[in-house]
């Protein structure tokens, strides 16, 4: 598997429930090529809807192994 060109990490901006989650979904509003790996159905919904591509925590174990 060839290296990613760019791997990013945020942290949330406030605390609570779903706090990361709504940072995750305006964050991927608007940017093309973004891939958000995540199980989370509702997280994923959303993140879709924003036009990003989603995997699974599956998908990333199988890239690391």
């Amino acid at each position: 598997m060839p290296s990613p060109e760019h791997v990013e990490v945020r942290y949330a901006t406030r605390r609570g429930r779903d706090a990361a989650d709504d940072d995750i979904a305006a964050y991927a509003a608007g940017r093309s090529g973004l891939r958000v790996v995540t199980s989370d159905a509702e997280l994923a919904r959303r993140v879709r809807e924003a036009g990003a591509e989603v995997v699974g925590a599956r998908w990333l174990l199988d890239q690391l192994s």
